[in-house]
């Protein structure tokens, strides 16, 4: 008997893989308001172990196909051309019944829930299911997140301890995190979110916005010198450079950072510096820094 009344109630759902082995018979199969015609959905109680209370739901496709999840179920019909979206969009909304939230912090399409036994774990746009903050920072990079989609997903998940600071302006924070290179690395959180990963990026934003005063961008600016930022006579007027392992980075007035001597010298041919400067420099910091 077709049994038409929508699971929304089932709050506390159970995501698990599809078994190969998993068998249709013996299941209460039924249909879903909250389902496209011809699916269905087999709830089963799990009544003892750390999981107690909980419900894990299997579905059924028109055609048969068994899938031990929504999301393995909404990746399906994702494939499937022949699927209108209007299905998948209606199937979609039952994410929602199963307990998946949308967080402020995620980025577009994303969700989570809390799932008995694993934490908290994640839904990208493409229904794959990351139980680690790491499986999501993969998939992010993966497929072109932007790098401040990225860290405020970091940020919001505690993986960076945002702090006030004097060196920056109200409203601002700071955090620190180790590289990639082992080295640490402070960055910067604007008051409306957006993640910078060093003060010269941060300053350039602020310069080339209407939202910041020039009190603000001055105070960020002193900041440099107790980044460690020094400034040296046989560099180009303003500029600066900074410490770097056994090198040195470089600083420009438009807050352009350059890595490298080699990386100084294709800024100045590009940027027609004149010859008594680039002299200059290769004469005093680029022969100290190839010693």
């Amino acid at each position: 008997m077709e049994d038409d009344t929508s699971m929304s109630n089932e709050n506390d759902s159970f995501e698990m893989d599809t078994n190969d082995d998993d068998d249709p018979v013996g299941l209460d199969w039924r249909s879903d308001r909250s389902l496209p015609i011809g699916w269905m959905v087999a709830i089963t109680e799990i009544v003892v172990g750390k999981l107690a209370g909980t419900n894990f739901k299997r579905y059924m496709s028109p055609f048969g196909n068994l899938f031990g999840n929504l999301p393995e179920a909404l990746k399906f019909l994702g494939n499937d051309e022949s699927v209108s979206q209007a299905d998948l969009e209606f199937m979609k909304k039952g994410l929602y019944s199963d307990g998946w939230e949308k967080p402020e912090f995620l980025p577009f399409d994303w969700l989570s829930k809390k799932a008995k036994g694993k934490g908290e774990i994640f839904l990208s746009p493409t229904f794959e299911i990351l139980g680690k903050i790491e499986e999501v920072f993969e998939y992010m990079k993966n497929n072109n997140y932007t790098e401040n989609e990225i860290e405020r997903f970091r940020e919001k998940n505690g993986t960076i301890k945002w702090i006030t600071d004097d060196s920056i302006p109200l409203g601002w924070k700071l955090g620190n995190v180790i590289g990639e290179d082992g080295e640490p690395i402070t960055k910067f959180l604007s008051p409306n979110g957006n993640v910078f990963n060093n003060r010269p990026i941060a300053i350039k934003h602020m310069l080339e916005s209407d939202s910041y005063n020039n009190e603000d961008i001055t105070q960020m600016q002193l900041g440099l010198i107790e980044d460690g930022w020094i400034f040296d006579e046989n560099l180009p007027p303003g500029w600066l450079k900074k410490r770097s392992g056994n090198s040195w980075k470089f600083l420009t007035t438009k807050y352009e950072m350059l890595n490298s001597i080699a990386e100084v010298l294709k800024h100045f041919l590009q940027n027609r510096i004149a010859p008594e400067v680039i002299s200059k420099f290769s004469n005093t910091l680029g022969k100290a820094d190839e010693a």
